[in-house]
């Protein structure tokens, strides 16, 4: 059955309401939630290659460890940013 959808940021009259089918609400639930676990397991790799550089380097610091997450979480919402934006 399909009903309407309204998000949060829908009281602008900009935005309008969105018939979702529940098929389609489940695929995109289990889309979401394969991001976020690629997200996650991502952040864990690149902090572990970043402790592995560090103590491979042998810097008294953290930098690494750090510095590789962040790339990751900037690229993540770069490319969010990019697939969820209007194509013109």
């Amino acid at each position: 059955s399909k009903g309407y959808r309204t998000f949060g940021f829908a009281k602008n009259s900009h935005f309008k309401r969105i018939i979702v089918d529940k098929n389609d609400s489940n695929r995109l639930l289990w889309q979401y939630a394969g991001l976020a676990t690629q997200l996650l397991v991502t952040l864990a790799f690149a902090m572990y290659i970043g402790y592995w550089l560090d103590n491979k380097i042998g810097w008294q610091r953290s930098l690494l460890v750090w510095l590789l997450p962040l790339l990751v979480l900037l690229a993540t919402l770069y490319k969010l940013i990019r697939d969820t934006s209007n194509k013109k």
